[in-house]
């Protein structure tokens, strides 16, 4: 994922979202907890049956999705009506539609409106075991009530707005015991639903709060698409879920756009999973208790003109100007956060802090991972964690966060403008032409410059690019593919010194060139590519070293050149084609041994020019210039000294022809 720096433009909407409002903290007791109306609840409502599906062993599970009421809606709706139906029955005030709800029933009642409808009662229990559908139809309802959804199944739908004066206006209440079933309360705000607070004060849209029911927690299930608008000059919060609430299992699917100033605070036990859009005055989402889960499609901006500050608080916020926020809670609970991905624009987009100064055996109860998504600071911070480390594998980052952030195996590199948490990229080096170790030493530091350089270019990189480092040594990058390869899982680059012979593959413009700088008459040995390449563990070449900072000792095999004529001379030349442009390199020979240097990499051209040496004599021994043989003299006959002659002739010459190949293949 790379970042759009010119969503840093967007950072001036929130701010202009949220003008002239006024920074009112909460206090030490969350206002949530003393101001639900008080409802009457049929305790003799049959505990629901478990609804856990049973799969047979043979039966394919073809989508593990939930079916939406939605496809229970009746069709028989009243057109002719011009106020609101239920079921087709038109009824003239709302109050009459929602008296008309049949709980006993399993008929799933569908409300619609044909009219905007206004009404100022103050309470509406949804019937426990009733299914409705609630569909605007193109209208909205403006209303005082307070909703209690409690083993209801409630679906809006439709476009409109439910603008709601309550402070408190829709409240969530499940079964008092742990049930099977995850939904038996179930709260659905479709896409084109907007639910508006018109209070001027405080109001907490969706709430899990009551006191005098904080037992019915079980068995809850949220899926927010629609719209939370809660913006007002004083204090809104999207979705609360009170920390009265310590045990139960209820579920937040978010994928719509909560706008309040604060979008979810959760002090109490649940499951937030987030793919929504936050746009926030004070706070995005604080986690005092429960699990949260981020993933992609994931957007919260809070305002620039927040300062990132926190405060205790035992009952209710703590965190300003973040983003995302941990801060456990006076109850202890477990806390678990999960960041896919998404983007977190804020002061501090991600915040750890324990206001409450809980133990270290409470703050053990904390899981945090971290493992992608683009955290935009309009500060310097983009990650701030008072007790925990250690707990960053990805994402993307205006400041560095860290390094202690990071997990074991991985790192913290910068790209540009911004810095990326990644798996640790180690180099090696591997020479397969010598033992040399300089050359090992001086492919580390290619290995390590040009893996750095590429990484901090890595957005921008395309193959074919070339790129100069510090020392000097120039890379072309081959393969960004197999760089980004090895970047995700963490493999080793290698910088490797190799040879291939490439006689018959290169182009007989690069044959032209080397030969014409070759000796005239010369045997050409072979054409080879002594290349530096950085590849990683899967063998995929990532970029070809083309001029280096200091040379490297090459060398090659001669065992297999042709043997030297007697009494012929023999002188090898290394040619190198680089750019265009061919040039001889001097050389040693040791044995059948030949090591050249080079900063440059292209082709080479191994030849030998063999010619006769007219200087060559025999050794033979001087007799003073005899003309022939005494046998009297000598005591021996003269076909024993013929012999002998002969003798020391041909191994004079065999070792004048030793001697003589020694030298010419030191030369």
């Amino acid at each position: 994922m790379k970042i759009n720096l010119k969503r840093l433009s967007y950072a001036f909407l929130a701010a202009l979202l949220f003008a002239g409002s006024a920074q009112i903290l909460l206090t030490n007791k969350s206002y949530a907890e003393d101001n639900v109306p008080e409802i009457s609840l049929n305790e003799n409502v049959v505990k629901p049956e478990s609804t856990e599906p049973t799969i047979d062993a043979n039966t394919e599970v073809k989508s593990l999705e939930k079916t939406s009421v939605k496809s229970l809606k009746s069709t028989n709706t009243n057109e002719t009506c011009e106020t609101v139906d239920v079921n087709g029955t038109c009824y003239e005030t709302i109050n009459e539609a929602l008296a008309a709800i049949d709980a006993s029933s399993e008929l799933t009642n569908t409300l619609t409106l044909h009219a905007d409808i206004e009404d100022s009662e103050a309470v509406y229990q949804f019937k426990a075991n009733s299914t409705t559908i609630v569909d605007f139809n193109g209208y909205n309802w403006t209303t005082s009530r307070v909703f209690y959804v409690w083993g209801a199944k409630v679906e809006l739908v439709g476009q409109g707005t439910l603008n709601l004066s309550a402070q408190i206006p829709f409240t969530l209440l499940g079964w008092n015991s742990e049930l099977d079933s995850r939904d038996w309360t179930h709260l659905t705000v479709g896409d084109n639903v907007t639910l508006k607070s018109t209070d001027n004060e405080r109001t907490y849209l969706i709430t899990m709060s009551t006191t005098d029911y904080k037992d019915y927690k079980y068995s809850i299930t949220v899926d927010m698409n629609g719209t939370l608008d809660g913006i007002r000059s004083n204090t809104s919060t999207g979705i609360f879920i009170n920390g009265l609430f310590k045990e139960g299992n209820p579920i937040f699917n978010i994928n719509g756009t909560i706008k309040a100033d604060w979008g979810i605070s959760v002090s109490g036990t649940a499951m937030v999973n987030f793919n929504g859009d936050i746009r926030a005055m004070k706070e995005g989402i604080e986690m005092r208790a429960g699990e949260l889960n981020v993933g992609s499609g994931a957007e919260i901006y809070v305002s620039s003109d927040t300062e990132y500050k926190v405060i205790p608080n035992g009952s209710g916020t703590t965190t300003e100007g973040a983003a995302i926020a941990i801060a456990q809670h006076t109850t202890k609970l477990p806390i678990e956060v999960n960041i896919i991905d998404g983007e977190f624009y804020a002061n501090v987009p991600f915040s750890e802090a324990n206001p409450q100064g809980n133990d270290a055996e409470s703050l053990s109860k904390v899981s945090i991972t971290i493992s992608g998504g683009e955290f935009i600071s309009y500060a310097d911070e983009t990650v701030v964690s008072e007790d925990f480390t250690k707990f960053i594998s990805g994402g993307i980052y205006t400041a560095a966060p860290d390094e202690a952030y990071a997990m074991d195996g991985y790192s913290v590199y910068s790209i540009g403008t911004h810095y990326i948490v990644i798996p640790t990229t180690e180099t090696d080096a591997d020479d397969e032409i010598s033992d040399d170790t300089g050359n090992k030493e001086i492919l580390n530091n290619i290995a390590e410059q040009a893996v750095a350089e590429l990484i901090a270019n890595f957005e921008t990189v395309e193959d074919g690019d070339v790129i100069t480092l510090s020392d000097g040594t120039v890379i072309e990058v081959v393969n960004v593919n197999a760089l980004a390869n090895a970047l995700a899982e963490g493999q080793k680059i290698t910088a490797q010194l190799n040879s291939f012979d490439v006689s018959e593959a290169v182009s007989e413009e690069e044959k032209a060139l080397l030969y014409g700088a070759a000796y005239e008459g010369s045997t050409y040995y072979g054409i080879y590519d002594f290349s530096v390449y950085l590849k990683n563990e899967e063998g995929y070449y990532i970029a070809q070293i083309v001029e280096l900072g200091s040379p490297l000792k090459l060398t090659f095999d001669l065992s297999d050149v042709p043997t030297l004529e007697e009494n012929h001379l023999r002188e090898y030349q290394v040619t190198r084609s680089h750019n265009g442009e061919a040039t001889g390199l001097d050389y040693e020979i040791s044995g059948t041994t030949m090591t050249f240097e080079s900063d440059r990499f292209s082709n080479y051209l191994i030849s030998y020019l063999d010619t006769e040496d007219e200087k060559y004599v025999p050794l033979v021994p001087d007799t003073g210039g005899f003309t022939k043989i005494d046998p009297v003299a000598t005591g021996t006959t003269a076909l024993t000294q013929i012999t002998m002659l002969s003798a020391v002739a041909f191994f004079a010459a065999h070792f004048a022809r030793i001697s003589y190949t020694r030298y010419a293949r030191k030369k």
